[in-house]
């Protein structure tokens, strides 16, 4: 097994559409794209000090120059790391937990703790409970005002009212009875929240202490760049919000005086009012700088500051699909983003000119990088060189940055080739890149400068996320990394070793053929290389061979480590697992199969067995699954590794807009057995991909697209139901105005993509032209028209359908309608007794009321969406229960609701549907109860209980000859339609048979008597009298056939 070099990075796929354009441009360039070289330096040492950390993300020094470290986990757990400094290797460091938030947060997606710092005058010398300075600062997102799953908002309603909110705090330290640091998690304080997150990603979250005492937090846009504030801005530049900010507090978390906002008389604290101000007249006090995408990292110049005094430092800011940029922090700046993506305007993506920052009024980057196979494409974790470090003079004045998809560390330093947009089609920074190899780490989240007790005042730190969930591969920690400067001379570069083997598992006795003649001397002295192996681990060389066997005799898991030294006495390591009398487990896919798809708001199950040849099969605990969604060459982790072996995942929009014509999910299934060796099944699912056309009248005119601006006509690529966020732009000369979408929406709205909606049309007017005429939808004005519509005989009285109304609100009774709702025997249920309640009832007493109400809205509000009528949005629907069941066995519960639905019109131009129209809206949501309403009944009821299935009926009056009995809806938990019986009886099969032999044979008998009666008389017979319809009401194909008579409505 060789060693993989950092120079080994596969070639990327195919781009997207805007990176097409930018890889052209490149094309033409003739090499004025930016230096790259690579530099592994020999005279660097790497030691991994932690692995096996579950998916680390940041760290912070003690500030008092003690070995005292904290370094904290994505899933909330907080570690105090001592001995880092002098550790030789990981049995030299100890760390313990000291906190952790895992009950305070959501940690799916990119979510979790994200942030830790310690206050800048903390010290180890202070034991002091109660002492202002013990205090440890943390980042995180809370659960908020909802759950981990709610919070996705609507462009009109800003801001959310429920769901998932970010969350900066600080806990007091204490010490425990054996003087070791620990969180007192009872004494939180919320220094502040921001509004309610659209999204899982984009969440910013590094915090760090200045050397002006104050605290800087950054915080991402949460995927905002569609939304805009009262006058316009995007939220990201917009000053009443806190999303894709730099945020300023001091110690106790107030607002500084000198902040570049805080004198404005109308300035609000906004983390203290829900991330925003209330209006664009009232700036957040708390912002330091604006105009930022997600500003995961940021780091201080230890030793600089800037003309102004203001600390000196520079923020990672997290691209796109084009590039990736380093900003340098001023105070009161905005750095453009959506309208600027590195250094030019969104016009480079869609034509290739640069408009600069500068051109456009933002401040600029001061370095960006192109996506790619080289440099990367999500920038990570920075640190200033400090110059009394001691490392060699090229390191001087310099930057080290991470890329968390190449897994590289760059040294970004002063002298590049700088090309102006002016006479660069790409423009280029003044600083040079450098990939230095310091490390085959991978995954690099956050550094920093450390206290070194090996020759050098300091070492580099950083945590990594490894190589991957599941990988064996040395080399790849997964934990705390240092990077030290050897000191050995130039002249003499350190070896590289390598190992080749014949095989690293099998049966006792294991004879093991071991090769190092692979390893090299950068000096090229190979043949004077001197090998020392150690086969079992014990510290002892076995063997001074290049190539030797090993036999391996009693069972268990050793490291092999061969060492290498030249002939300057600079040497070299690589270790290798062997396991004895243990065969990794063998783990199958059952569900979902090969030729599954998806679409958005679809669940996914997840089965999984395994075999193992020791232990045989493998229980439920031994099996973790993890989603992962690509798009591309790069993936986000939207699952994290959920233990158990049947598990569902519930499909939600993709989490980024780019290279949708090459995205898909990925399921990983990892079997563990009893000794700890893994082994994976990987499965991938193709999502329903749809291709939606954008256009505008006149052609050739501005829209934006989730956030990507673009010119009619034009095609995208989304998953089947996923939302699209379109704004009508229109031409720069502003010599037309916005007039309609296609689908009566607003100038900036969200549709959903499916197969009957998949073109859409800006319709603009010239300004000056007389405005043209369009036909509205019949009887549309009031509902009053609609009423005067309806026949007199008809059962239903006006004031119990539309219960109140005027011009701009509308409330309307809705159908009664029933609810069974099927529960599976969970292992803990399965002897329960006939009529014996499920424990899910009381839950669903509870609760199902109000889960039943917000997904009727949110279907009522995608059935408006999907009408070519511009009707108003359902803002509440109040359901009451009418009657209630029995519960039949303990597995069934159902319930049956009445109530209104209130519309309200919220510009010039909607309509208030008719009766009649909400009626058929309801049908319509109950025909199509879907997984989305399992899954949110799932999530209020126990844990381990399931809900299989869902089914949805009108409810008629029992008297009523007209009753209808088929159920209008119904949903099990596989997604497919059913009755819930599992299968139809043999008698109920010979009865249909039987009714349709009867029924043919009077249509028959029938049809021969009309014949004759004619043949016999010559005349027709006379038209019947028509029946009376009083006291009936209508049918569905009734209301679907008059359906054009009220307000045009047509399901």
């Amino acid at each position: 097994m060789s060693r993989r070099r950092r120079g080994e990075v596969s070639e990327s796929k195919m781009m997207a559409f805007a990176s097409i354009i930018l890889l052209v441009a490149l094309s033409a360039l003739d090499g004025v794209k930016a230096e790259l070289t690579s530099d592994f330096r020999s005279d660097f040492e790497e030691t991994v000090l932690i692995d096996g950390l579950s998916s680390p993300t940041d760290l912070d020094w003690s500030p008092d120059g003690s070995d005292l470290l904290l370094v904290c986990e994505q899933g909330g757990a907080i570690y105090a790391v001592t001995g880092s400094a002098s550790a030789k290797g990981e049995n030299d460091v100890e760390h313990y937990e000291i906190g952790d938030l895992s009950k305070l947060m959501c940690h799916n997606g990119s979510r979790g703790l994200v942030g830790v710092s310690f206050h800048p005058d903390f010290s180890t010398a202070t034991s002091v409970a109660g002492d202002d300075t013990m205090y440890v600062y943390t980042f995180y997102t809370g659960i908020g005002k909802g759950d981990c799953y709610t919070g996705k908002w609507d462009v009109d309603e800003l801001p959310a009212s429920d769901g998932t909110t970010n969350t900066l705090s600080r806990f007091p330290i204490v010490y425990d009875s054996n003087g070791r640091l620990e969180l007192d998690m009872s004494s939180e304080q919320i220094l502040l929240e921001t509004a309610v997150q659209m999204s899982h990603n984009h969440n910013g979250g590094d915090i760090a202490f200045a050397s002006d005492g104050m605290l800087y937090l950054t915080l991402g846009d949460g995927l905002t760049n569609k939304l805009k504030n009262d006058k316009g801005l995007p939220l990201e530049q917009a000053r009443d919000t806190l999303f894709g900010k730099v945020i300023r507090l001091t110690p106790e978390g107030e607002i500084p005086s000198d902040n570049p906002y805080a004198g404005d008389s109308n300035a609000v604290f906004c983390g203290k009012n829900d991330g925003f101000s209330g209006s664009s007249r009232k700036p957040c006090a708390e912002i330091y700088a604006s105009g930022m995408r997600n500003p995961f990292r940021f780091a201080f110049d230890p030793e600089k500051t800037n003309d102004d005094g203001t600390p000196r430092f520079y923020i990672n800011d997290v691209g796109g699909g084009t590039f990736e940029r380093i900003l340098e922090a001023k105070k009161g700046a905005d750095y453009g983003y959506p309208d600027i993506k590195g250094p030019c305007s969104n016009e480079f993506e869609k034509s290739g000119k640069c408009e600069t920052p500068e051109e456009l009024g933002f401040e600029p980057s001061i370095h960006w990088y192109l996506h790619d196979s080289e440099r990367g494409a999500c920038i990570s974790g920075g640190a200033f060189i400090p110059s009394t470090i001691g490392w060699p003079s090229d390191f001087e004045n310099a930057y080290l940055y991470g890329d968390y998809k190449l897994g590289g560390i760059f040294r970004m330093s002063p002298g590049g080739k700088g090309c102006s947009a002016d006479d660069c089609k790409t423009p280029t920074s003044a600083f040079e890149e450098t990939l230095v190899e310091f490390s085959d780490a991978t995954a690099t989240v956050a550094m920093g400068f450390g206290p070194y007790a090996g020759g050098t005042p300091q070492a580099l730190y950083f945590v990594t996320r490894g190589a991957g969930r599941g990988s064996n591969e040395k080399g790849r920690p997964e934990g705390l990394v240092r990077i030290s400067y050897s000191g050995v001379q130039e002249t003499n570069d350190r070896p590289v070793a390598s190992i080749d083997t014949d095989m690293t598992i099998g049966f006792n006795p294991l004879t093991v053929k071991f090769d190092g003649t692979s390893s090299t001397d950068p000096d090229g002295e190979d043949s004077a290389l001197k090998f020392a192996w150690d086969y079992d681990g014990d510290g002892k060389v076995d063997s001074t061979s290049p190539k030797d066997s090993f036999v391996y005799k009693n069972p268990g898991v050793y490291e092999a480590t061969l060492t290498v030294t030249d002939a300057g006495g600079a040497s070299d390591k690589i270790s290798v697992d062997i396991t004895v009398d243990n065969s990794p487990p063998v783990p199958a896919i059952k569900n979902p199969s090969g030729s599954d798809t998806f679409a958005v708001g679809d669940t996914i199950r997840l089965v999984g067995s395994a075999v193992d040849s020791e232990d045989g099969s493998l229980p439920s605990s031994s099996f973790t699954w993890e989603v992962r969604e690509y798009h591309g060459d790069h993936f986000h982790t939207i699952q994290k590794p959920t233990t158990g072996s049947d598990l569902t995942y519930k499909v939600d929009g993709p989490v980024e807009f780019e290279e949708m014509d090459a995205s898909y999910l990925e399921a990983i299934l990892t079997a563990t057995d009893s000794r700890g060796l893994a082994s994976n099944a990987v499965h991938v699912l193709r999502p329903k991909l749809l291709t939606v056309t954008l256009d505008s009248s006149p052609s050739g005119f501005d829209v934006v697209v989730n956030g990507q601006s673009v010119k009619t006509p034009t095609s995208v690529v989304a998953w089947e139901n996923q939302e699209l966020d379109i704004e009508a732009v229109g031409d720069k000369s502003q010599s037309y105005q916005f007039e309609s979408w296609s689908d009566g929406g607003d100038q900036a709205h969200t549709f959903i993509a499916n197969p009957s909606k998949l073109d859409m049309i800006a319709y603009f007017q010239e300004v000056g032209a007389a405005k043209k005429e369009t036909a509205a939808p019949e009887e549309p004005a009031t509902v009053m028209n609609d009423m005067d519509e309806k026949e007199e005989d008809d059962p239903k009285d006006a004031t119990t359908m539309l219960v109140e109304s005027d011009a701009d609100v509308l409330k309307a009774q809705l159908l009664d309608f029933s609810l069974v709702i099927s529960i599976d025997d969970a292992d803990g249920f399965r002897n329960r007794k006939l009529g014996q309640k499920s424990p899910a009832f009381p839950y669903l007493n509870k609760y199902l009321e109000d889960v039943v109400s917000e997904w009727m809205r949110k279907e009522l509000k995608n059935v408006v969406r999907s009408s070519d009528l511009p009707y108003a949005k359902p803002v509440a629907v109040d359901l009451a229960r009418t009657r209630k069941k029995g519960h039949d066995d303990g597995k069934r519960y159902e319930v049956a609701y009445g109530g209104t639905v209130t519309f309200k019109k919220k510009k010039e131009g909607q309509y208030l549907p008719s009766a009649d129209a909400v009626q058929q809206m309801q049908q319509q949501v109950l025909s199509r109860v879907g997984n989305n309403l399992v899954q949110d009944i799932e999530e209020v009821v126990p844990a381990g209980v399931a809900i299989s299935s869902v089914v949805a009926d009108i409810v008629y009056d029992e008297n009523d000859d007209q009753k209808a009995s088929q159920s209008q809806g119904q949903v099990t938990k596989s997604g497919e339609s059913g009755d819930g019986s599992g299968g139809m009886s043999t008698s109920f099969l010979i009865m249909t048979v039987c009714f349709v032999v009867a029924g043919v044979a009077m249509v028959a008998i029938v049809a021969f008597l009309i014949v004759r009666r004619r043949s016999a008389k010559g005349a027709p017979p006379s038209r019947p009298k028509e029946e009376s319809k009083k006291g009936k009401k209508k049918s569905n194909a009734d209301l679907n056939e008059s359906a054009d008579t009220y307000d045009g409505y047509d399901l």
